[in-house]
């Protein structure tokens, strides 16, 4: 199909036409709204085509549907409205359109595509039910497309996968900036060691324990450590906001950031390690020194 907007050339296309109501789909909206029962000539684009159409809700474009056997004579040539705009990694550029209307328009009822919702989202539940369709078909003398996509989740990952290299490096920083922190806190409590010396030798002197010592910097340096990880756990929300929406741009492409609660756990937990490590070697340094080497700093 080519879609033709007035002040644009003509794009390729393909139409998805969409049973409505339909509970097997929910596309993820960036502008407007989804199909509704009652639509006849509406449709939805995928954010890049209607990026490179320039089109935004409610403009029309023309919509020309090809003849199947005679390419060069049209079988439909109307004006259809756009009511939203949306975010799909299987639409790759295409529209939604009323499924009715487009078996009216193209002057034949076929199908090419099955796309069914399951009860078991996980990934195994959803392969497994991948396959079935896949056999029921087969089972029938009806060709399937081969695909390594069957499932949204495959298809999510296969568009993820090119984004390995961007991920890569963030993950990488971010190991970089903790190991920068690490060294920081070592300094820092070294210092504070020295600082405190002759508090560290009336410790001893009233009968302090080496481990009593050592816990009460490790302690300290892990305060200092949760203490960062909260800060940075109210930072993280925007920054990575905004990080989403740079890589977005700089790659023309849409994401839906979610907030990964996962992480946040992660992050308290190398919080904790990185923060006990750094404080293992100022706090042994507390301990070996002797009292009278304690009492005697000035």
């Amino acid at each position: 199909m080519t879609v033709k907007y007035p002040s644009q050339p003509d794009y390729a296309v393909n139409l998805a036409g969409v049973p409505l109501p339909t509970a097997s789909y929910n596309p993820v909206l960036l502008a407007g709204r989804a199909l509704a029962p009652g639509d006849r000539y509406a449709m939805v684009l995928h954010e890049r085509l209607a990026r490179d159409l320039g089109v935004s809700v409610g403009d029309w474009v023309i919509v020309s549907i090809p003849d199947a056997t005679n390419a060069r004579r049209w079988v439909s040539q109307r004006r259809w409205q756009v009511v939203g705009v949306l975010l799909d990694v299987t639409l790759a550029g295409g529209a939604l359109v009323p499924r009715e209307t487009l078996f009216g328009e193209i002057g034949r009822r076929e199908v090419n595509r099955v796309q069914v919702r399951s009860a078991d989202a996980s990934d195994a539940g959803a392969a497994a039910l991948a396959a079935r369709v896949r056999a029921f078909y087969e089972g029938r003398n009806m060709p399937v497309q081969l695909s390594r996509t069957d499932t949204v989740r495959q298809r999510s990952d296969d568009r993820l996968a090119n984004l390995a290299t961007v991920i890569g490096l963030l993950v990488l920083v971010a190991l970089i900036v903790g190991c920068v922190g690490a060294i920081s806190l070592n300094g820092t409590l070294s210092i504070s060691v020295i600082e405190r010396r002759r508090e560290i030798g009336v410790l001893r002197a009233i009968g302090a324990t080496p481990g009593f010592i050592r816990l009460q910097f490790v302690l300290e340096g892990l305060l200092m450590g949760l203490l960062s990880w909260l800060i940075a756990l109210l930072l993280s929300y925007p920054a990575g906001y905004l990080t989403a929406r740079g890589v977005a741009a700089a790659l023309r492409i849409s994401v839906v950031f979610q907030y990964a609660w996962s992480g946040v756990a992660i992050w308290l937990l190398l919080a904790v390690i990185i923060a006990t490590v750094a404080s293992l070697s100022p706090a042994q340094q507390a301990i070996r020194a002797s009292v009278q080497e304690s009492l005697a700093y000035e």
